[in-house]
């Protein structure tokens, strides 16, 4: 017969025989044990397609993880490649020179229209962006604290597939800080905070600095003195989105999960009320980490309206007023102690309170009082 040609075909007619006999055997099973085999059946097809789905998960993290590796490859090399964006201010014909911005030519600035001034001052903030790097402190970039439960890469990678407008995108919002901050290793951190309005990270007053000096106008000298007194900076860049929101997440990721146990900020004008928020949202880390807040010229509009609390910032804070009066003189100005900065300029108060500052760091810390004007 056929089956007979065949095994006589095949030179395994041992294997052809038992599994003949096998599917023979099975044919004559009752009920019950095909019901038994059919349930064994449909189990082992169920979990080979879990380890299925297992393998496309881990096969698509592994992708996305390769993609953000090549993303922030690609970012490095690009970065190397382009001009160092203080070639911004040599391309308008400017430059610093011993703290003044001059033309080319000598000469200082001169207003001429506002599209000038707008670009002149993208410019001072990019190469402030390259001094802070030179002082150690790292372009961060921030993501929402609400998507904090995704992988750390996702968020990154999301943000890069995005089309960023010619302003600054949602995928651009950074911050500066030294790497030991970072790390979440440093154990005294100094945060600066600015005001509201075209100032960016590293500035205090952008007119400062165009039409007097970068020394006055930045916050140069605040980074280069808590270095020297062995602190770690924030530099906050809240004007990029909301200042408060942008406050909060730096705060939350480098300061709450922090084992850091010494904090001090400084915040100047709208920075105040962005201060009072941070208090709202993280009251212990202001009765147990901050230890003193200074404020210049602040516009904090009131209190956290927390009584504890407010009490708290009260005995660690002390407001640098814009007042005529001889620089350090109490002023009787509601809850928090108002001093005088010397001077009767908003913009000029951090500049003019930066020695008083760092004298009353000092006693904190147990040190001398060092610095002079």
């Amino acid at each position: 017969s056929g089956i007979q040609r065949l095994v006589m075909i095949i030179p395994h007619k041992r294997v052809i025989l038992f599994w003949t006999a096998r599917i023979i055997g099975l044919a004559s099973l009752d009920f019950h044990h095909w019901t038994c085999i059919i349930k064994l059946a449909v189990v082992c097809i169920k979990v080979l397609l879990l380890l299925i789905v297992l393998v496309i998960v881990l096969l698509v993290c592994c992708f996305s993880g390769v993609c953000f590796c090549l993303h922030l490859f690609l970012q490095e090399i690009m970065s190397r490649l382009k001009k160092p964006n203080s070639s911004l201010l040599h391309q308008l014909g400017y430059d610093f020179v011993d703290g003044k911005l001059v033309k080319s030519n000598g000469e200082s600035f001169q207003f001429t229209t506002q599209k000038v001034y707008d670009e002149l001052g993208q410019a001072v903030t990019s190469y402030l962006y390259e001094e802070m790097e030179k002082l150690g402190l790292r372009k961060i970039g921030l993501y929402s604290s609400s998507r904090s439960h995704w992988p750390s890469f996702l968020p990154n990678l999301l943000n890069s597939c995005r089309n960023p407008t010619p302003q600054e995108s949602t995928s651009d919002l950074f911050f500066f800080a030294n790497h030991e901050v970072n790390e979440k290793k440093c154990p005294r951190i100094l945060v600066l905070i600015h005001g509201s309005g075209a100032v960016r990270a590293g500035q205090w007053s952008r007119s400062i600095i165009i039409n007097d000096s970068l020394k006055e106008g930045s916050q140069l000298p605040f980074i280069k003195e808590a270095h020297n007194q062995g602190y770690g900076v924030i530099v906050t860049n809240g004007n990029q989105t909301s200042p408060e929101d942008h406050a909060i997440s730096v705060w939350e990721n480098l300061i709450t999960k922090s084992s850091c146990e010494h904090v001090i900020i400084v915040a100047h004008s709208y920075g105040g009320q962005v201060t009072m928020e941070l208090a709202r949202r993280f009251p212990q880390d202001f009765d147990s980490k901050v230890k003193k807040v200074f404020f210049t010229d602040s516009a904090h509009y009131g209190m956290t309206g927390m009584p504890p609390l407010d009490q708290r910032i009260s005995k660690i804070s002390v407001n640098y007023v814009a007042s005529d009066l001889p620089r350090n003189t109490p002023i009787l100005q509601g809850p928090i102690t108002c001093v005088s900065s010397g001077t009767t300029s908003h913009e000029w108060t951090s500049s003019f309170a930066f020695p008083m500052i760092f004298e009353e760091i000092r006693k904190l810390n147990g040190g001398p009082e060092l610095l002079r004007d």
